[in-house]
């Protein structure tokens, strides 16, 4: 199961459990995972996923520790993943160590999602094929070139668009290719919806919101499979 693809941010709700949810997914049949590092100044991203990002770096995780970084890209390596996505911002580009560690060859494969990059930094231009950028609707209608991007579905506020009218307008668009979509994704209609037009669908807040108000692992747990076996079901 490619297609959907759950957001996963180092060291929350605590380190074991981050290990542990990896592990869930991978044995439950997902095949897709993002790693969201945290920056907890972001003006993008809402009060859960802020107060999550704020539990990581209280849990110890920390861009200057290489050694903790490693631990996390090698373990969804060994997992065996088929498409593993890094979404950071350019506070990590900064950090030579960080890119540094990224050129090793045994990462080679991660693709990245940079929601405030600029297409003239020196990373993009030497990670070009490997980048998704973020945009809305409204933006990617103007680019020339519609191949590795990845779509926002709700408003920097939150407020999400209409699944239906969403798609009528995405659908209007020719020769796109690589496309994520994801922000606002959450229930199962919406998810149904999107898994036949997009080529990955990323679910992030609603997962961290089962820590936040419940710390339950079994909410987790059914949330995925319940997704899993309604795209199952959808298929037949």
């Amino acid at each position: 199961m490619n297609k959907v693809v759950f957001s996963c941010i180092p060291f929350f709700p605590s380190k074991k459990k981050f290990f542990k949810k990896i592990h869930l997914l991978k044995k439950i049949g997902f095949d897709s995972l993002e790693i969201c590092f945290p920056n907890d100044s972001s003006i993008m991203d809402g009060k859960n996923m802020l107060n999550a990002y704020k539990i990581s770096i209280n849990n110890g995780f920390n861009i200057k520790k290489n050694k903790e970084i490693k631990k996390i890209f090698n373990y969804v390596i060994k997992l065996k993943f088929n498409n593993i996505f890094l979404m950071f911002d350019s506070n990590y580009i900064l950090n030579k160590k960080f890119v540094y560690l990224l050129k090793r060859k045994k990462y080679k494969n991660f693709l990245y999602i940079l929601p405030d990059i600029d297409i003239k930094d020196r990373f993009y231009i030497n990670n070009k094929k490997k980048v998704f950028l973020l945009t809305n609707l409204k933006n990617f209608r103007k680019c020339k070139n519609k191949n590795m991007f990845y779509l926002i579905r709700s408003n920097m506020t939150g407020k999400k668009i209409n699944s239906n009218t969403f798609l009528k307008e995405y659908r209007k668009i020719k020769n796109t290719s690589n496309i994520i979509v994801g922000f606002g994704i959450s229930d199962f209609n919406t998810i149904l919806k999107l898994h036949n037009y997009f080529d990955y669908i990323v679910i992030g807040t609603k997962i961290i919101s089962f820590f936040l108000k419940n710390n339950s692992f079994f909410l987790f747990k059914n949330y995925i499979e319940n997704v899993k076996n309604k795209i199952n079901k959808n298929r037949k």
